[in-house]
Formats: C-alpha cells, sequence, structure tokens
C-alpha cells in the first residue's frame, strides 16, 4: 500500500513520532473516496473522507486527520508547534469550496 502514500507528515507526541499518511483518492461511485492512516508506537488509526474530486477528497481527508491528531491522548506538535500545517474545518469551507460555502453540484 505504501506505493499508493501521496502525501506523509510526521508528528511528535510525548517524545514520540506519530506518522499520517494520505493515500490516492480513487472513485467511489460518483464521488472520490480519501484513505489516511495515523500510525504511532501503539496504536493505528484510519479513516476515509468523500469529495466530489481528487482534490476535495483529499483536502476533507487532512482535515478529518487534523481532527483526529487535535483530539490525541497527549498533545500532539508538528516541527515543535501546536499548529499542526493541515487545513481545519473552516479552511476547508471558507477557502477550497465555491463563495465560502459547501458546494452541492447542479442537480439534472
Amino acid at each position: 500500500m505504501d506505493d499508493n502514500i501521496v502525501a506523509e507528515r510526521v508528528f511528535e507526541s510525548e517524545g514520540h513520532d506519530i506518522i499520517c499518511r494520505f493515500f490516492i483518492p480513487r472513485p467511489d461511485g460518483e464521488d472520490f473516496r480519501c484513505e489516511y492512516e495515523i500510525s504511532s508506537l501503539l496504536k493505528c488509526r484510519r479513516g476515509y473522507a468523500m469529495g466530489i474530486d481528487r482534490v476535495q477528497a483529499l483536502l476533507n481527508a487532512m482535515t478529518d486527520a487534523h481532527l483526529k491528531l487535535q483530539d490525541w491522548e497527549a498533545e500532539v506538535t508538528w516541527l515543535g508547534s501546536q499548529c499542526l500545517g493541515l487545513p481545519g474545518f473552516d479552511d476547508v469551507i471558507n477557502r477550497f469550496t465555491p463563495a465560502g460555502r459547501w458546494y452541492s453540484p447542479p442537480e439534472g
């Protein structure tokens, strides 16, 4: 599955690495599904997010992973900072969707 990794970032928590990997978004019905994995010495969490195209699926997966890292048992940092360098929920809505709102494709 490593050959399907599109992006990877290493975070730290209590002196241990937490590796977050995002995999190539794949078609899922009419939309796209982007799987991700967050792994540490003690556990591995997997998830996915959907999008209307590959970019939105990847951004949504990054947002979902960001939320999971914020809820980690201990503080997670990246390069010594609490800023994890991943989009948050407000970023996705306000920066990556038309007119700053959820995008719904036209019907028909």
